[in-house]
């Protein structure tokens, strides 16, 4: 919970993050601090990730990677296997924070962690550009696909200079 309240509140607006942002970076600061995640916001069902996980097998995810902290070897796995394939960014993007599966939570824990050791600032550069572009609260995401696009290409490109697809090739 504290993870939520730290990215919300800095630059605080009135406006909200993106679900998947938000959800990553509170994750990953369970993570940091206990080495493990107990609370994670994800669906009620995983039956189907719905879109995240693209053809193939689905990824070998489950809560209690998450649990135990192995949410990293699983999700290098999921990215190497030749038999698995997530989506690309923009579906985990577009989810509300109800369609969020435990996949999508480690698949944004690693993009922040990402942004993170991509260089001093860059994952302040990345929640600043988010911030600037947000929508009106209760809205967290732009719902046309073009905005959301051109959303995402600014964060990353402030960030790292690449622009969202190949941050997501990255």
């Amino acid at each position: 919970h504290y993870g939520h309240v730290l990215l919300n509140r800095y630059r605080y607006d009135g406006r909200l993050l993106p679900p998947w942002f938000g959800e990553g970076y509170a994750s990953l600061v369970e993570w940091w601090v206990h080495g493990c995640n107990t609370v994670v916001l994800k669906a009620d069902s995983e039956a189907s990730h719905d879109g995240t996980v693209a053809r193939g097998k689905e990824a070998p995810f489950g809560r209690a990677a998450l649990t135990r902290g192995q949410w990293q070897v699983d999700l290098h796995r999921a990215l190497t296997a030749s038999d698995t394939r997530l989506g690309p960014f923009d579906t985990l993007a577009r989810k509300s924070p109800g369609e969020l599966t435990t996949v999508d939570v480690a698949m944004a824990m690693g993009i922040v962690l990402w942004l993170e050791q991509s260089g001093e600032g860059a994952l302040e550069r990345f929640h600043g550009a988010l911030k600037a572009s947000a929508p009106p609260a209760p809205e967290q995401e732009l719902a046309r696909t073009g905005d959301r696009v051109q959303r995402y290409d600014t964060a990353f490109q402030a960030a790292i200079g690449l622009d969202s697809r190949a941050a997501d090739r990255a």
